[in-house]
């Protein structure tokens, strides 16, 4: 393989890798704007050597759950350390259930 026909096709592919980020960020954008919240990227604004940095469920592993069957109307969920509450807004959103015992540790202050 040629020296140009190789460095064309490893720039290729790194763009075929950014922009499969690209659809899977703007994906996650999609469920948030569909449900109305705000749950995309890390925040580490309140962790220390207690607290972990918030890191949100990503939507094809929420969808895989909603879709198993184990959750169904009737079902309680209880999400501790819910963070910003993306697993109980979108399993009440595509489940049909009512709502989710959510529960935080209060931050410090």
């Amino acid at each position: 393989m040629g020296k140009g026909i190789r460095s064309n096709l490893i720039k290729s592919l790194k763009m075929l890798l950014v922009r499969k980020d690209i659809i899977a960020i703007n994906k996650e954008l999609l469920w948030d704007i569909r449900l109305k919240i705000r749950t995309c990227g890390r925040d580490a604004s309140h962790s220390d050597k207690d607290r972990f940095p918030y890191e949100p469920t990503p939507y094809s592993v929420l969808l895989r759950l909603a879709d198993s069957g184990y959750i169904t109307k009737r079902s309680v969920l209880l999400d501790y350390g819910c963070g910003k509450g993306r697993v109980g807004f979108f399993l009440s959103y595509r489940t049909g259930r009512p709502g989710c015992l959510a529960m935080r540790k209060p931050l410090a202050g």
